[in-house]
């Protein structure tokens, strides 16, 4: 008895999905190229014309957002506590 409840439960909204579908242009146009397409002849499908109307966003004011650039050191430093040894490696040079 519960397998078929289970059964009826699965089954049940399948069906009415199929049926609500079977409505619909989408499927209309499918069934049609389907006939279509076993009688050997090209699917020919015409749309409607549809405007669309709206607006987009467009800035307005004097918003200006721009990134600021980084401030860097320099990484090279000179050691100045070893120039006695710099001399005294050129002059063994």
């Amino acid at each position: 008895m519960k397998k078929i409840l289970i059964a009826l439960a699965i089954a049940a909204p399948l069906a009415f999905a199929s049926v609500a579908d079977a409505g619909s242009p989408t499927a209309k146009r499918a069934n049609k190229c389907a006939k279509a397409k076993a009688a050997g002849k090209a699917c020919t499908l015409e749309f409607k014309i549809q405007n669309v109307k709206g607006n987009r966003a467009s800035g307005d004011g004097d918003s200006i957002f721009a990134r600021l650039q980084a401030q860097f050191g320099n990484l090279i430093h000179f050691r100045t506590q070893f120039n006695d040894k710099v001399v005294r490696a050129a002059d063994g040079i």
